[in-house]
C-alpha cells in the first residue's frame, strides 16, 4: 500500500524544444516516484503530473513518518527534475522550476497513534469502528493488506455549509509497533475550496497549525466527538439550538420508541413518506446532540467508551527517534527509516534529492 501525492508542475514557461523532450513515462530508479503527462491538445505539454509513492508496507520497520505536505511536493518536484534532466533537458532550463510552479492534486496526510500496549491499541480500533459504524461510515478492508480504508468521513465546503466533500481515511495497525496510523487522503476539490491547491500554500503549514486543523474538521468532525457530550439523556429543558419538530422527535426517540411512530408524523400516511420526514430532521439532530436517531438509544447509550473522545486528538507531528545519517537515496534497501517528512528532518531528505539532481545534470552534459 502506498502513501500517495499527486502534483501537476506547470512547464509552459520552459522553451518548447524543452517540453518536447519530456518522455511519454518517467520513471525513477527507486520506482518511489512515478510520473506521466497531463495531456496536451496542441503539441508539446503544458504540464507533468507526478505522483509520489512511498511503499510503507514493502519495508517492515517503515511504520510512521511525518505528515509535511510542502516536503513532499517538494520532493515530488525534484524527483520530476532529475527525470527531466536523464530526458535531456538542460540545467539553464530546468533551474527555472520551483514551488510557485506545483500543484496540488492529491495529498496524503498521516496521523500516528502510539499505544503503551497492544491491548489499548486494540481497544482504540474497536472504538473507532464502532463510533464510525454509527455516523454512517462504512469500511471495507483492502485486499492483501492490514488495512481498513473508511469512506464518508467529510469536510464542509467553506462556500456551502450544507455541501460536504468525501474524503477517504485509511487506517492501518501496526502491533508490532503497538500503534495505529490513520491517513487522510485529501483530493483536489477539498484542496481548493480552501485556497490549498498550490504548494506554497503550504509554506507554512505548520505555523498555522493546519494539520491539527484538519484533524479536528475531518476526523473528530466526521465522527462528530465535539458536539456535544455523546450518548447522555438530554435535559427536559427546552432546546434552543434546534427547531420544535427536530426536538419533540428527539424525545420520543429517547423513550425506546421508533423515529418513525413519531404522532407528528402521522399525517403522512405511508410508511415511505414518514421515513422521509424522519430523514429531513435526521442529519440536524446528529448535528446538534451527536445522537444518530437510525440507531435504537438502548444500543447507542452504551456502545462507545467515553474515554474514546479523549484519546483521538491530535497526536502532533511524527518526530523520528533518530535522524537518518544518510539518504541512500538510490539503494531502496536502506530507505527503511529515511523517507519522513516531518518538519525535524526534510529539509536533510532535500538536501539529498538536490545532490542527486546536481550529479545527474553534470552526467546529462557529459554526455
Amino acid at each position: 500500500m502506498n502513501k500517495t501525492y499527486q502534483i501537476s508542475i506547470d512547464v509552459r514557461h520552459l522553451a518548447e524544444r524543452s517540453r518536447s523532450l519530456v518522455p511519454e513515462h518517467l520513471v525513477f530508479d527507486t520506482n518511489l516516484f512515478q510520473a506521466k503527462l497531463l495531456e496536451s491538445s496542441d503539441g508539446p505539454p503544458s504540464a507533468v503530473t507526478v505522483s509520489l509513492n512511498v511503499p510503507v508496507e514493502r519495508f517492515g520497520s517503515h511504520h510512521k513518518y511525518g505528515a509535511s505536505v510542502f516536503a513532499s511536493g517538494r520532493t515530488g518536484l525534484e524527483a520530476a527534475r532529475i527525470a527531466l534532466a536523464r530526458a535531456g533537458i538542460c540545467k539553464a532550463e530546468l533551474d527555472l522550476l520551483n514551488a510557485s510552479h506545483v500543484s496540488l492534486q492529491r495529498v496524503t496526510i498521516p496521523y500516528i497513534f502510539v499505544f503503551e500496549k497492544q491491548a489499548q491499541a486494540d481497544s482504540f480500533m474497536n472504538a473507532f469502528r464502532d463510533q464510525s459504524l454509527l455516523r454512517g461510515i462504512n469500511y471495507r478492508t483492502v485486499p492483501g493488506f492490514r488495512i481498513y480504508e473508511y469512506q464518508g468521513f467529510h469536510g464542509k465546503n467553506v462556500n456551502d455549509a450544507k455541501k460536504h466533500e468525501e474524503i477517504l481515511l485509511l487506517v492501518t495497525p501496526r502491533p508490532e509497533a503497538k500503534c495505529i496510523r490513520l491517513e487522510l487522503q485529501l483530493e483536489a476539490s477539498y484542496l481548493m475550496s480552501r485556497g490549498w491547491s498550490t504548494l506554497e500554500s503550504w509554506r507554512t503549514a505548520y505555523a498555522e497549525d493546519r494539520y491539527e486543523s484538519i484533524f479536528n474538521e475531518v476526523v473528530r468532525g466526521s465522527l462528530l466527538l465535539d458536539a456535544w457530550v455523546p450518548y447522555s439523556v438530554p435535559s427536559a429543558e427546552p432546546r434552543v439550538d434546534m427547531s420544535l419538530l427536530a426536538e419533540g422527535l428527539l424525545r420520543h426517540y429517547l423513550k425506546g420508541d421508533t423515529p418513525v411512530s413519531f404522532d407528528r408524523f402521522a399525517c403522512a400516511g405511508s410508511h415511505s413518506k414518514k421515513m422521509k420526514m424522519v430523514r429531513s430532521q435526521r442529519w440536524s439532530i446528529l448535528q446538534t446532540t451527536g445522537i444518530n436517531i437510525g440507531i435504537p438509544w438502548s444500543e447507542l447509550s452504551v456502545t462507545i467508551p467515553k474515554t474514546f473522545i479523549t484519546t483521538l486528538k491530535y497526536p502532533g507531528d511524527y518526530l523520528p527517534p533518530e535522524a537518518p545519517t544518510s539518504l541512500g537515496f538510490l539503494k531502496a534497501t536502506e530507505l527503511q527509516d529515511t523517507l519522513c517528512f516531518c518538519k525535524a528532518n526534510w529539509q536533510q531528505f532535500l538536501a539529498e534529492l538536490r545532490a542527486a539532481y546536481k550529479t545527474q545534470v553534470s552526467e546529462s552534459a557529459q554526455d
